[in-house]
């Protein structure tokens, strides 16, 4: 007998159509291959939030054993570093969540500065340094204090966070602006977190 009948379509098919399977009547899967596949996909979709979670549960485990937290974060690294478009697909989901949990963020900001003050004053320092050597002689800094003291107000007003925003950043592997009443917009404090030092308008 050259043919078969899937029990699922209906249809007689050649038996090479059913994958093998050892201890049936004929050696072959009741179901053909296509329907088999189906399956498998029903099962997938069905299971996928259950095994999801059983997922990031035995990861969390693991990486709570000695010695996996470094090795976790060396695999990640080398993850971010193996192409650009992951870089690049990193960053984007950081600034999709920095803009829906911009209050979340600046708790977790103020918790790692609290931990961490010596690396957070260097960081502070290096900008501060970095803005001074943005900063040309002909700078208008009355203008400049004017963004300062509207963000301010807007603050005051909304109850929201405010920055001034260097329009083309400051620090940035791909450009350096400068630190000019020109190159500062005053915008919500979730935008700029999210918006990041890669991005400005008519960039190339």
């Amino acid at each position: 007998m050259n043919a078969k009948t899937c029990y699922r379509c209906k249809a007689v098919l050649p038996l090479e159509a059913f994958r093998p399977k050892g201890k049936t009547p004929g050696g072959r899967r009741s179901e053909c291959i296509a329907c088999g596949k189906a399956l498998q996909r029903e099962w997938y979709l069905r299971t996928k939030a259950e095994r999801a979670e059983l997922y990031r549960a035995k990861a969390a485990e693991w990486r709570t054993r000695p010695g996996n937290a470094e090795k976790n974060r060396q695999n990640a690294l080398r993850w971010y570093h193996g192409t650009p478009e992951n870089a690049e697909r990193v960053r984007q989901k950081s600034r999709e969540w920095s803009r829906e949990n911009a209050d979340r963020k600046k708790r977790v900001d103020a918790q790692w500065r609290a931990m961490n003050r010596a690396r957070a004053n260097a960081h502070i320092r290096a900008y501060k340094a970095g803005k001074l050597r943005a900063t040309p002689a002909w700078a208008n800094r009355f203008f400049m204090e004017e963004a300062y003291d509207l963000a301010a107000l807007r603050e005051a007003a909304t109850g929201t966070k405010w920055h001034v925003d260097h329009i083309v950043p400051l620090r940035s592997p791909l450009v350096c602006g400068l630190h000019v009443e020109h190159n500062l917009a005053v915008v919500p404090a979730a935008y700029n977190l999210a918006k990041g030092n890669r991005h400005w308008p008519d960039m190339p």
